[in-house]
This record gives structure tokens, sequence and C-alpha cells, in this order.
């Protein structure tokens, strides 16, 4: 809610922030966010909410989501392994990684219920 707000306020004041408006239609907003790396093996929001991990070896990720906190996560994992947390799955269970495309995950919280989506593999 919080981002929603300062999105309306910079709207009205004019200010050129990290999304696009559609001045002829206040209720379009188009939000941007950077790429970042994961690195090391937390899911963590706090380092950005669009994030790449290309695995090197098998990984076994932790989360610290908090409610109402989401991200997206791209993962290229070759021939690697992924264990993830205890996560609530749309579909009910976790995805299979693609080993020739980059897999894409959705990751979000509702109290303390992680959940997440495939997205599916990507290319």
């Amino acid at each position: 809610v919080g981002d929603l707000q300062q999105a309306w306020t910079d709207y009205q004041n004019e200010n050129e922030p990290n999304y696009n408006t559609d001045k002829s239609n206040p209720r379009h907003v188009v939000l941007t966010e950077t790429t970042y790396e994961c690195i090391g093996t937390i899911l963590d929001p706090a380092h950005g909410t669009v994030q790449y991990k290309t695995l090197s070896g098998d990984v076994t990720f932790t989360e610290v989501l908090e409610d109402g906190e989401f991200m997206y996560i791209q993962i290229t994992a070759g021939s690697h392994t992924v264990t993830f947390p205890t996560i609530t799955w749309i579909g009910g269970s976790a995805p299979t990684l693609s080993t020739s495309k980059p897999t894409a995950i959705e990751l979000w919280k509702i109290g303390t219920t992680l959940y997440g989506a495939n997205v599916g593999d990507i290319g």
C-alpha cells in the first residue's frame, strides 16, 4: 500500500519515479523494477523483487519474506538441484526446473505461509 500511495503522490506532483503513467488514464501505472542477481541462498525481496540465479552447484534456499511481500525469481538450474524452503505450491508440488532454460517462479507470503507458483520455462 505504501508504494502505491507514493506512486499516486508522485503522479500528482509530476515527479519522475521508477514507473510510467498514462496521464490520460490515472489508473494506468506501469511499475518498473531493476533485476538483481540472487547472491547466496536467501530468498529476500529486500534485494529486489525481480531476481535471477544461475546455479553452479546444488542449492538449498531459505527465505525471509514478511507478510505481504512478494518476489519473482528466474532460476537457470542446468543439471543442478534446488531444495526450496517450505512453500505451499499452486498445483500442489514444487516445479521441475528445466535443465536447458531458465524457470520463472513467483513467491509471496500471506501471514506465515509462503506460496509459490511456477510461471514456466522461458524460451
